[in-house]
């Protein structure tokens, strides 16, 4: 500015000089263009001026939008950190609520665990009720750990020892109950007056009974090896195994001997046999307590625990007729004491249980039988009677003569054979028995021996039970002898699994399983499902996940265990599920095999599968494979049942004994399921039609246009129970 008033006073006094009227037009000229440049220069920094200005008054903005924005963010992050805040107060009263209720759950069943555990100490021991009320006491105070270790040890049926050193009580003695309880007392009737298993039913005060090798997993491995060494071909038979039993039985054809003579004679033979073939200690018509009784052979380990016993007949008979003999005997076998107990002052004043397993081999005629002998006692026995009646539904006792009974004999069937037509079988059985006594049962009895002063026995499975690792499981429910629940868990938690003994074979009389192929023909026997059938049915949409879980496990050649998930069944039926038993039967059709026995207690209707409302088609073992050739097509069995109401009006005309089975007979009976549960209408008249015709994809369809019968109207969702009809 300064220079520029400076150039414009230069100028003016070189005007003022200027000589010409040209030179002073020339120069107010270039004054004028000075002026105007001055000009446009300050117009220039007054708009620079501006836009600064504009700049500055945008960064203001953005830093007053930008103050506003953290604040707001700030004031976010307060909200949701309060609001997480409130959460976790939300979450901590929702875990302390259901610590709570999780505690008074476990306290309920803690207390009800108490008193059962109490009930069966009082059944073992003379519990007066002061010490009851002290016990119960000592136990709801005890702390979880310690609680689940004395439910153990109660598990194990410890010994007034045991007790005693474990959880003493002040001012008492844990003691056994004296001799008049009756599981302790000998049987007050002779071995020759409880021939049959019915006699001894009536008069022993125990369960006895014969049952298939699956309902207890030493049983079934022992029956597996029987069958392996019959396949075997490799191992050397032992002539002299043979030869002896030949000589044995010899003896009731020497006519020199009397009546009375010959049967004595030829069990003193087999004590003989079977003490060389065993290496045990096998004692001739050892003395089993009063009435001058004895059991025809007895054979003990070093520690003098009875490990095999048997009995001798020199006519051919079942066991049925005798096993109750065999089963006198066997209780009697208690009043043996162990070598630990003949080297204490334990007072044997009556009969112990024997609490792990025997052998029983028996020679009757020239037939050799062999029988697991399993004693089931306190927890064991209170699982087992619940389903008794389930488990045993022949067993018939007369009340006016039996004794209460407060425990169980049972005979688990290795194997029978006839030594003259089939030595090689005989010897399987024989040797597959010997290994087990020389190794699972020795091992057995040497470790119970070594961590307890008492009786050993078998670890805490219950009965019945397949496989060994059922130890932590209850037998929850049973439906027939060839299908049990287990479950394992508490309350809201507890899982369930249905095992399924595909055994028919163990009920024909003197059958092993590796003989059953040659006694019951393909026609009639059953079968756990195909992994064909399995494939595909897990495939399905929502039910698939179900049929994923199935296992089969292959116990001995004829023995064959199915478990599952067992699900909680639904009170009503729903449309949903009625669709997805149409898509199973489509599955099963897909690869050719037909069920052959759809009825409404072989669908297990479930309300809650994962979170949705399911069916499954359960019970496949009377169910075929179609042959290539229709000709070649399977026939229904030889018992198959039809008659009687739960039956017949689901069987089709021509589902008959000995008749071609045709996926047709699997559409006709899910037609009439469907008829059990939905109104008739045109919609159920289409569904019923397009089932009979098997076209399934239309069912499927049809079934959803149907409206359910009112729950009253339903004569109910029939039993599922796995189980078919004998």
């Amino acid at each position: 500015m300064a220079e520029f008033s400076a150039l414009m006073e230069q100028m003016k006094q070189m005007q003022l000089q200027s000589t010409s009227e040209e030179e002073h037009r020339h120069i107010q000229a270039q004054i004028q263009a000075l002026i105007e440049l001055e000009q446009q220069r300050l117009a220039a920094e007054a708009e620079e001026r501006k836009l600064e200005q504009q700049r500055l008054d945008a960064e203001a903005e953005e830093r007053k939008l930008e103050q506003q924005r953290l604040a707001e963010e700030r004031k976010l992050e307060q909200q949701r950190l309060d609001a997480e805040a409130e959460e976790r107060k939300l979450e901590e009263r929702k875990l302390a609520a259901a610590a709570e209720e999780k505690a008074a759950a476990q306290l309920k069943l803690k207390r009800k665990t108490s008193r059962d555990k109490i009930r069966v100490l009082k059944g073992m021991f003379t519990l007066a009720l002061q010490y009851e009320k002290a016990l119960w006491n000592k136990l709801v105070a005890m702390p979880d750990d310690d609680f689940e270790t004395f439910v153990d040890e109660v598990n194990n049926m410890p010994s007034a020892e045991r007790m005693n050193e474990l959880y003493p009580l002040e001012g008492f003695t844990w003691t056994l109950l004296p001799p008049s309880e009756s599981r302790g007392q000998m049987p007050s009737k002779a071995p020759s007056q409880t021939l049959s298993l019915t006699a001894a039913n009536e008069l022993l005060g125990t369960v006895v009974a014969e049952l298939p090798c699956s309902h207890h997993y030493l049983a079934a491995k022992i029956a597996k090896r029987i069958d392996e060494l019959c396949a075997d071909g490799q191992w050397k038979s032992s002539e002299a195994l043979m030869e002896g039993l030949r000589w044995a039985v010899k003896a009731q054809r020497d006519s020199q001997m009397t009546e009375l003579q010959q049967e004595p004679s030829i069990s003193s033979r087999v004590s003989i046999v079977l003490q060389r073939y065993f290496g045990l200690n096998v004692v001739h018509q050892y003395a089993i307590g009063s009435y001058g009784t004895h059991v025809d052979w007895a054979g003990f380990d070093d520690n003098h625990h009875v490990v095999v016993m048997g009995e001798c007949k020199k006519q051919e008979q079942p066991f049925q007729e005798y096993g109750g003999q065999v089963a006198n005997e066997l209780l009697r076998l208690g009043a043996i004491p162990t070598l630990y107990e003949s080297n204490s002052d334990i007072s044997l004043t009556r009969r112990k249980d024997i609490l792990w397993p025997i052998i029983n081999i028996n020679v009757v005629g020239d037939n050799v039988s062999a029988y697991l002998a399993l004693q089931v006692i306190d927890v064991r026995w209170e699982q087992f009677e619940g389903c008794l009646a389930e488990i045993l539904p022949l067993l018939e006792i007369d009340s006016s003569n039996a004794k209460p009974r407060t425990s169980g004999l049972f005979f688990l069937r290795l194997g029978a054979a006839n030594f003259k037509e089939d030595s090689r079988q005989v010897e399987s059985i024989l040797r597959a028995c010997k290994e087990f006594v020389q190794g699972d049962l020795a091992r057995l009895l040497d470790r119970a021996g070594a961590q307890t002063l008492s009786r050993p026995r078998l670890p805490p499975q219950p009965f019945p039970c397949p496989f060994d690792h059922l130890c932590k499981w209850n037998l929850k429910d049973s439906y027939g002898p060839n299908v049990q629940v287990y479950s394992i868990g508490k309350q809201n938690k507890e899982q369930g699994k249905v095992f399924k003994h595909f055994d028919y074979w163990g009920r024909t009389a003197n059958l092993c399983s590796s003989l059953s192929a040659q006694c019951v023909s393909y026609q009639d026997r059953r079968y756990p499902p195909d992994d064909r059938i399995l494939t595909i049915l897990s495939q399905l949409d929502v039910a698939g996940s179900f049929y994923q879980k199935w296992e089969v496990a292959r116990l001995a050649t004829a023995v064959d265990v199915l478990s599952y998930p067992y699900v909680k069944p639904a009170d009503t039926v729903e449309i949903e599920q009625l669709v997805q038993v149409i898509y199973q039967l489509k599955a099963i059709h897909s690869v050719d095999f037909v069920h052959g026995d759809i009825l409404p207690r072989n669908i297990l209707f479930c309300s809650d599968w994962e979170g949705h409302p399911a069916a499954f088609l359960i019970d496949f073992d009377l169910g075929r494979f179609l042959a290539a050739n229709p000709a070649h097509n399977p026939v229904y069995a030889s018992n198959f049942a039809r008659e009687g109401e739960p039956l017949e009006p689901f069987r089709h005309p021509l589902a008959r004994r000995n008749l071609p089975m045709q996926k047709e007979h699997d559409g006709f009976a899910l037609a009439r399921v469907m008829e059990k549960f939905l109104q008739d209408d045109e919609a159920r008249q289409q569904l019923v039609a397009a089932l009979e015709e098997l076209q399934l994809d239309d069912a499927a369809t049809l079934c959803q246009r149907c409206s359910l019968l009112p729950p009253d109207n339903v004569a109910g969702l029939g039993k599922a129970t796995g189980s078919p009809r004998r």
